[in-house]
């Protein structure tokens, strides 16, 4: 039965998951933990006893902002996925929900990947906000659950959460840096 725990800080699996990041996600996407103003927790998926994926998701009274959600490489296809969004979803009550994709870019090396990822959030509810970050040297698409206010709700929640340099993170609206990348894919 799939089910989901809260993983905190000193649980082996916390330790666990987090071994796991550099092997799943790119470089320049990694948050350094020790940028993190606290530790946050993980939400780990299992499928009774065994993990089939995570999130990690940085909750505030007015934004939850989705780090990382990633399932498993053996037990992708199998709709992990979308039972981890709605589990997210869920838990976010009436508070917006934002998160990162790398942008619709047709140049990329991992562009129908890109084009998957982001038809996989639309279909769960989660679209383009019109913005984008810089994120150090990283540029990502800012995708949200609709609400108004998403940068600048993401900009506070950055100066909280992260130890970064001032504007380390820049927010910008994406027609001026992503001229011919639709905003929203056709569903299939």
């Amino acid at each position: 039965m799939f089910r989901q725990e809260i993983i905190v800080p000193g649980q082996c699996k916390y330790d666990e998951i987090k071994a796991l990041l550099p092997s799943i996600f790119p470089q320049e996407e990694l948050v350094p933990e020790a940028l993190f103003a606290k530790p946050f927790p993980y939400m780990g998926f299992f499928e009774d006893d065994t993990l089939v994926g995570f999130a990690q998701v940085i909750k505030t009274d007015y934004l939850h902002f989705l780090l990382y959600l990633a399932v498993l490489e053996q037990f992708q296809s199998k709709s992990y996925g979308g039972k981890a969004l709605q589990a997210i979803l869920a838990d976010r009550g009436n508070i917006p929900l934002a998160l990162n994709i790398e942008p619709l870019d047709r140049q990329a090396e991992n562009y129908d990947q890109r084009v998957r990822r982001a038809r996989f959030y639309q279909r769960n509810g989660i679209s383009d906000s019109g913005y984008g970050l810089q994120f150090g040297d990283c540029l990502l698409s800012v995708y949200s659950t609709g609400e108004s206010g998403v940068a600048e709700s993401m900009k506070k929640l950055f100066d909280e959460a992260f130890l970064y340099p001032p504007d380390f993170a820049q927010f910008f609206k994406t027609p001026e840096c992503f001229q011919g990348f639709p905003e929203k894919l056709p569903i299939d």
